[in-house]
């Protein structure tokens, strides 16, 4: 399973490299009509750059929470045990497991009412926008238990402080 994960990871950072040249391209083609006269002024740019802005940010804050740079925060005191550090880093783990379950939960309902829309200049079902906020809720469900998973490894073995930064720094 953690093989499975860490390829979903990379699978999702090379869709976020993707989605920032794929990006690019629309936004370069704004400018260029604005500024200069190479480019004829396309309307379809300005949808298309944000709805793949959409996606890139979605995708990003799955992979945010797979790295732990994201939804992250030091609320509470730095604690003096194995045992506090658990506590904590579950707190936090379980609070972001709660929304990532209410969003999917909401989310799946926005996804259907897309599914009945088109957009208005590139005429794209907004179904395909719109599952972007179900699939980061996935994401971030996903790489929070394992991420609550880690936490109670580490504790069970009851390894350095190093190990702890190593899984917080999601370099497992």
């Amino acid at each position: 399973m953690r093989r499975l994960l860490r390829l979903y990871h990379l699978f999702l950072v090379g869709v976020l490299g993707l989605l920032t040249v794929f990006l690019v391209i629309p936004v370069g083609m704004q400018v260029l009509a604005r500024y200069g006269e190479i480019v004829p002024n396309y309307l379809w740019t300005e949808e298309l750059s944000r709805f793949a802005l959409i996606w890139l940010v979605m995708i990003g804050s799955a992979v945010a929470v797979r790295e732990n740079t994201n939804f992250d925060i030091d609320l509470l005191p730095t604690p003096a045990t194995p045992l506090g550090t658990l506590i904590a880093r579950m707190i936090v783990r379980i609070c972001v497991l709660v929304f990532g379950l209410v969003f999917l939960w909401g989310s799946l309902e926005y996804t259907q009412f897309g599914l009945r829309m088109t957009s208005d200049m590139s005429d794209i079902n907004m179904g395909y926008v719109y599952g972007a906020f179900p699939f980061a809720a996935i994401g971030w469900i996903v790489f929070t238990l394992e991420g609550i998973y880690d936490a109670i490894a580490v504790y069970g073995r009851s390894e350095t402080a190093l190990s702890l930064t190593e899984v917080e720094n999601g370099t497992r």
